[in-house]
């Protein structure tokens, strides 16, 4: 049978064509639903067509008989005619059909390319997500002192001492400070700063980091580094026992008095110490609770440099380091943005051992122990789960001495770097934003929304005309040439 002339028109393969196009602009099609409607509108040129589909790779099956089929091939998936038997495309048909593909395979490369800007977007969200709620158990949660506070009264009970008094470390690591006292009928507690020696029964114990259980303080043993937690009140037994946080370091002393000569026993030592270890648990998860909680509140409001330099401070008081820095990417090389101490201890030959925490592409620590280099841990800074990443925090013994290494300190370390790198990633989305018009934002952000040309021109009452023009600025300036890579551009990492 001879080829039979096709009767669409030159309107029906444009208006086909526009169709096809706009199928790519719906912000919820699936790839599936969209090789769907695109082999219905493409059959709707073909008539004689007994089936028209676009399969993934070469799914495609011939249907049972002689039909003759022509395929043409997409980025991964395959257009399939499958005609009549004794019928073919007359040249006219099979230039439509091609140039019908080439709309097809463009339209189906921009839906994999939003459902991959839509997925990473919805990690993005979930992540933050995860913050907010984080943000919320952390409202929920009492302040510190109020935690050591209660820490503190459950002491007395359970060993039945009538006084107490909670001390932590300070951050240089030299004195004692109290934050919580409990007791009965106290007049002016003592509660001034004590030295880390021993020159008291407190420091006697951070020191030795052993519990002490004294029987009477006016021992002559005792007498003379007894230290009373109140002057108005005759105390005669104390027990003390040091808070040994993750990796050893001392977090602090908890001390307990009686007016009563052998108040205190080997039962009360071994309670004391096990309630220590919740306390130290406890002060530990609030310390990093009350930090996130900070820096989430932060992230939008302070200037990138101020927010490095708190993570960095964060990062060794909460990990008791004796120096931390952040560095992040920047032409290919890692630039320190911040350190604590503010200058000298992080040599630029450093950097020589940060391959191995860079290349990867999970978050996790790297330990570094060369030669000739301070020991520390890093921990990239991930903008996305695939993403290479776009800085490192670490953490570093300068003196000889050994690091944080401990899964308490490489947890804190990531949580640590996870809102560096937020931080980093907000920072380049806020000066790409500065890169556009006030009106040029106004359109980029319902582009973002999924309106189309003639959607935006309606909304901010302009011309489609005037929106291209808009758009092209917004391209030109983000240096990209799409949409879907003007969206990816701004919401991604820093590749």
């Amino acid at each position: 049978m001879p080829p039979v002339a096709s009767p669409v028109t030159l309107e029906d393969i444009n208006a086909t064509a526009r169709a096809i196009s706009r199928i790519g602009d719906a912000q919820d099609v699936t790839l599936d639903a969209a090789r769907e409607q695109i082999a219905a509108l493409i059959a709707r040129l073909l008539p004689h067509a007994r089936a028209v589909q676009i399969t993934k790779g070469a799914e495609f099956k011939i249907a049972p008989g002689n039909d003759n089929v022509v395929t043409i091939p997409l980025t991964r998936c395959t257009l399939s005619v499958s005609l009549p038997p004794g019928r073919s495309l007359t040249p006219e048909e099979r230039s439509m059909l091609e140039n019908a593909a080439i709309h097809a395979a463009s339209t189906l490369d921009r839906v994999r390319q939003a459902a991959r800007l839509q997925r990473s977007l919805q990690r993005k969200e979930d992540e933050l997500e995860r913050l907010r709620r984080a943000d919320m158990l952390i409202s929920s949660r009492l302040r510190l002192e109020e935690t050591m506070e209660a820490i503190l009264q459950m002491a007395l009970e359970v060993t039945g001492a009538r006084y107490g008094i909670f001390r932590l470390l300070n951050e240089a690591g030299t004195h004692l400070v109290t934050r919580a006292v409990a007791g009965e009928d106290m007049g002016q507690p003592h509660t001034e700063a004590l030295p880390l020696d021993n020159s008291t029964i407190t420091g006697r114990a951070a020191v030795a980091r052993k519990t002490l259980c004294i029987t009477d303080v006016r021992d002559p043993s005792w007498q003379n580094v007894y230290y009373p937690l109140d002057k108005k009140l005759t105390m005669r037994s104390e027990l003390v026992t040091p808070l040994i946080g993750a990796g050893g370091r001392l977090e602090g002393v908890l001390n307990l008095e009686s007016p009563e000569v052998g108040a205190f026993g080997d039962d009360d030592a071994m309670l004391l110490q096990s309630l220590a270890i919740q306390a130290v648990i406890a002060i530990q998860e609030m310390r990093l609770l009350d930090a996130l909680q900070e820096l989430s509140a932060r992230l939008l409001a302070d200037r990138p440099e101020e927010l490095y330099n708190r993570v960095v401070q964060l990062a060794r008081e909460l990990l008791g380091a004796d120096a931390a820095g952040l560095w992040l990417m920047s032409h290919g090389r890692l630039a320190l943005q911040a350190q604590r101490p503010a200058h000298g201890l992080l040599a630029d030959d450093l950097l020589a051992a940060f391959d191995a925490p860079l290349a990867a592409r999970k978050p996790g620590v790297t330990m570094l122990s060369s030669p000739g280099r301070p020991r520390g841990m890093i921990a990239p800074l991930l903008a996305g789960d695939a993403d290479a990443p776009i800085g490192a925090l670490g953490v570093f013994a300068t003196d000889g001495g050994q690091p944080p290494a401990s899964d308490w300190d490489k947890k804190v370390l990531v949580l640590l770097a996870r809102h560096a790198a937020l931080a980093a990633l907000n920072a380049r989305r806020q000066a790409l934003l500065r890169r556009l018009s006030p009106r040029e934002r106004e359109v980029f952000d319902l582009m973002v929304a999924g309106l189309s040309n003639k959607a935006i021109a309606q909304t901010l009452v302009i011309s489609p005309n005037t929106v291209k023009r808009h758009l092209r600025a917004i391209f030109d300036k983000l240096e990209v040439n799409s949409r879907a890579a003007a969206v990816a551009k701004i919401f991604s990492s820093f590749n």
